[in-house]
């Protein structure tokens, strides 16, 4: 059997815990009114977004605003690749729409939160 003290992260991105508020942007909402969700692991590649919209389809924009932050502060975007139900909430597996986004997420996160663990 294998030793699991020294199996490592085999992913291209490992991802982390997150526990980070924001607000959605969906440019398919009707309303067009930001709704509450959660980025709950990231990695450089992208997030998993928990939220409680279900009708959120596969390769959606959205577009992310941190919830500590000015509404006319900057944003970041992401696009669905999949999603799944979870708790009675939707979890979408998002990518990263430009590269730089990651190094704002990880930025905001390492200057806001005082925790980040590996999964």
């Amino acid at each position: 059997m294998r030793n699991r003290i020294f199996a490592f992260e085999r992913r291209a991105y490992p991802r982390f815990k997150t526990a980070l508020r924001v607000f959605v942007n969906d440019p398919t909402d009707a309303l067009e009114q930001p709704y509450p969700a959660w980025i709950i692991d990231r990695s450089n590649g992208g997030i998993c977004l928990e939220v409680e919209n279900q009708e959120i389809e596969d390769g959606t924009v959205l577009d992310l605003q941190m919830a500590s932050l000015p509404e006319d502060a900057a944003g970041i975007k992401v696009c669905v690749r999949n999603r799944r139900q979870a708790d009675g909430f939707c979890r979408l597996g998002c990518e990263f729409v430009d590269d730089r986004d990651s190094f704002i997420l990880s930025h905001y996160v390492a200057c806001h939160l005082t925790w980040r663990l590996p999964l």
